[in-house]
């Protein structure tokens, strides 16, 4: 098990990755998703020594976020200003301090695998390939961040099928398979049938095993 970061899910469950879409927000809802994972990964890093009424704040300036995810300086602008006005960060005192909600209430957060996103140092590298043109670059976000937050801390798997992933993140299921074929080929997850969870269903559903955890 590699280090870990502790990421907001509240707003997954409460299904709002839905308002994040390909043909309102394009590049821009990509470049929200990797910025809250940016900040995520800059609290765990920081944390140490912080008053623990700060728990949920993070300190995070433009060029630190574009150190650790690689976007332009426009992009990190447009993904903070969409995740403020979700209401899934709030500004604090000046433009570098940000609330992350939920991320330090029991049961409103759950473990990303930062070690495993950070493959070279000081970096978010294993998005390096996403170019933020591609609608499935965002679905495979979405989808990987559902599957964080749907993660079972007994078998470390999200055991999760096609009508509950659409229902949460709105992507439909023919867009699925290009989605985790991102996510495989990122070495972020493992697909494999869920034999223990249906063994009388002809057609088991699948189980995502969350690498890095």
């Amino acid at each position: 098990m590699g280090a870990w970061a502790k990421f907001p899910t509240k707003w997954i469950l409460q299904q709002e990755l839905n308002f994040i879409v390909w043909r309102k927000h394009k590049s821009d809802g990509i470049a929200a998703l990797l910025v809250l994972i940016a900040l995520a990964v800059k609290r765990n890093r920081d944390k140490m020594g912080a008053p623990e009424d700060d728990a949920s704040i993070v300190k995070a300036t433009y060029d630190e976020i574009q150190d650790l995810v690689a976007i332009s300086r426009i992009k990190v602008s447009k993904g903070l200003a969409l995740l403020v006005a979700l209401e899934i960060i709030k500004r604090v005192d000046n433009r570098s301090h940000y609330h992350i909600v939920g991320i330090d209430v029991p049961g409103e957060w759950a473990k990303l695998p930062q070690e495993r996103l950070m493959q070279q140092p000081g970096r978010i590298s294993v998005f390096g390939p996403f170019n933020l043109r591609s609608k499935s670059e965002l679905d495979a976000l979405k989808l990987y961040l559902l599957m964080v937050a749907f993660r079972s801390s007994k078998t470390g798997c999200a055991h999760i099928g096609y009508e509950k992933i659409t229902k949460y993140t709105g992507v439909i299921a023919r867009d699925l398979k290009k989605a985790k074929s991102h996510l495989i080929s990122l070495g972020l997850i493992h697909v494999d049938l869920d034999l223990e969870k249906d063994r009388e269903n002809a057609r088991p559903p699948m189980r995502y095993k969350i690498l890095g955890l």
